[in-house]
């Protein structure tokens, strides 16, 4: 499942428009409302990142012109305030510039002193002697990508390798691990398409931080998850099952093939797969999407031990492996023996005519071979006595072949059974939470939505909400949640539609309010009802009715919402 990034978007861009100083073209940090070096620049990443330079309402020369006129004219250098960090607001100047297709305006003077071989061992040697922060090694990083001369560039390369430790190839040479340190150089190599020394050590390492600090087990020692749907409190475990193929019983009648093939005895992985599992308080697990929790949300001052649940949460662990292992895992491993069981005939018959076009061909053989044979040929004998030996030798070839084609179904067995997370979720009555799960769900069904007008190449904006809809020219709450354009028609005619979009997290009923029928009412062909179900698994299922008011007239009246069921919906989609 793929959470819609649309809705942080949108708040990232009224964010940023908050901060705009429109009389400098720069942005304030918060509350402050002086213009600030690193905010503008960290902003130009963000919305970089989110692909929304062009959707804020901010005039980029200004934006590029402050930016500039941060370089100082005495040297050319960037500093972030308060202790003057240059080489950290240089690299991230040159970024920013980059990103908004501008430049600095002068070469930086400890820069240009760095620019030859010398003169760049120079600068690390009076570096390392500062003591300063890698950032300052990152501000080199510009005139890395474009350097003329490859002995500087290898040079400059020397100079990292030399600040690796020894035992573990992490930065730096001495002491405990900077990982940001370690990262940042690693990136470097590897953007210039080299591998940085000691890789395999790099990686090793980084791994037993992560271990010694528990960030792999976090997810076992258990959550507090709440569920504004819920009834009644339940577990859901995320675990990783696996399906493997193993070697032949007896190797030396039905798998001579493999052996002469020196194939590996080790178990084949075939496939690999997260499952959730949701586990009720009277034991009953059930299979659930993994996407199901990325839907709720972290439960905050509950204590465990306030919910009798979970003082048999250990126990119920156990049980809902047991289910993993001999329901789930023996599901998948059926399915690829069944998948192998339904192709065998058409492989038995392949080899089988295989063998076929062989013994044909050592028959015609057979047959030159005696003729010549009979005339008295030598070197014939010896090739027809070689031949009828391979005759003899296809028939079990062939058993044998068969044979192991027979016996792969019974190869499939079920893998390894991990638990990666547990997690407790709780009930919870708390109108807010139901609209942010809501508001989740819908975030789904929207990004589902886009997605297909997109893929035939409809151009569409979000109008969810009133900023979005004024940004796009129509009154506050249109009745509609996406305006999509497609593309003329042979005939050139274009097509607009207005769709109003829900979702739901498995099925269920779903509600329009009155202003949404009105518009239904008003736009009748051009308006589309957009349903998107199953937004909590990995397959969203998307039904389109159009002119839903002509189609969905006569509705239960509740409330000031109209509501119409899965199986009309269903009754009246293209």
């Amino acid at each position: 499942m793929t959470i819609s990034l649309d809705p942080i978007r949108d708040e990232l861009i009224t964010w940023a428009e908050s901060l705009y100083l429109p009389d400098t073209g720069a942005f304030r940090n918060g509350n402050t409302p002086a213009a600030s070096l690193p905010s503008t620049l960290f902003i130009t990443y963000i919305l970089y990142s989110m692909n929304a330079l062009d959707a804020v309402a901010i005039d980029r020369a200004k934006w590029i012109a402050w930016i500039q006129s941060q370089q100082s004219e005495q040297d050319g250098s960037f500093a972030f305030p308060p202790s003057d960090r240059r080489g950290i607001a240089f690299w991230n100047a040159v970024r920013a510039l980059n990103i908004l297709s501008a430049q600095i305006l002068r070469f930086p003077d400890d820069q240009r002193n760095a620019t030859t071989v010398a003169g760049l061992r120079q600068w690390f040697k009076t570096w390392k002697a500062s003591g300063n922060t890698h950032h300052e090694v990152l501000a080199r990083v510009p005139m890395l990508v474009s350097h003329p001369d490859p002995a500087w560039v290898n040079a400059f390369f020397g100079e990292l390798a030399t600040q690796q430790h020894p035992a573990l190839g992490t930065w730096p040479a001495e002491g405990p691990t900077n990982i940001s340190r370690t990262f940042a150089y690693s990136l470097i190599y590897t953007g210039m398409d080299k591998l940085p020394p000691q890789a395999e050590k790099i990686i090793d390492a980084m791994l037993n931080l992560q271990e010694k600090n528990c960030f792999w087990h976090d997810g076992r020692k258990g959550a507090i998850f709440t569920d504004p749907y819920a009834t009644e409190p339940y577990l859901f475990h995320i675990a990783l099952i696996s399906v493997e193929q193993h070697g032949q019983v007896n190797t030396q009648e039905t798998n001579l093939l493999s052996a002469l093939n020196n194939d590996e005895t080790a178990p084949k992985l075939l496939e690999s797969r997260l499952v959730g599992l949701r586990q009720s308080s009277d034991g009953t697990v059930e299979e659930c999407a993994v996407e199901h929790l990325l839907l709720l949300r972290g439960a905050h001052g509950i204590a465990p031990s306030r919910i009798p649940l979970a003082t048999f949460a250990r126990t119920m662990a156990r049980d809902a492996a047991n289910f993993a292992r001999e329901e789930v895992t023996q599901r998948l491993a059926q399915a690829h023996r069944q998948r192998i069981l339904n192709d065998l005939p058409s492989r038995m018959d392949f080899v089988n005519r295989g063998f076929d076009f062989q013994a044909a061909e050592l028959a015609a053989a057979r047959s030159h071979l005696t003729q010549r044979a009979r005339t008295g040929d030598q070197h014939a004998n010896t090739e027809l006595t070689r031949v009828k030996e391979q005759q003899r030798s296809l028939t079990d070839l062939r058993n044998r072949r068969l044979a192991e084609l027979q016996a792969e179904p019974d190869l499939i067995q079920a893998g390894e059974m991990e638990f990666l997370i547990h997690a407790l979720v709780v009930p919870v009555q708390d109108t807010g939470e139901t609209e942010r799960y809501d508001a989740d769900v819908e975030a789904i069904a929207v990004k589902v939505a886009t997605a297909y007008e997109e893929s035939f190449g409809a151009q569409v904006q979000d109008v969810s909400r009133p900023e979005l809809a004024r940004r796009a020219g129509l009154t506050d709450w249109p009745g509609f949640d996406l305006r999509s354009r497609h593309p003329a028609n042979d005939q050139g005619d274009a097509e607009e539609r207005a769709i109003e979009v829900k979702g739901r997290a498995g099925s269920g009923n779903i509600q329009m309010s009155e202003n949404e029928w009105a518009r239904a009412c008003n736009l009748r062909d051009d308006y589309w009802l957009y349903v998107v179900f199953d937004c909590a698994t990995p397959r969203p299922r998307l039904v389109r009715v159009r002119d839903p008011f002509g189609k969905l007239l006569v509705r239960t009246h509740e409330s000031v919402a109209f509501t119409i069921t899965s199986g009309e919906l269903l009754e009246a989609a293209e």
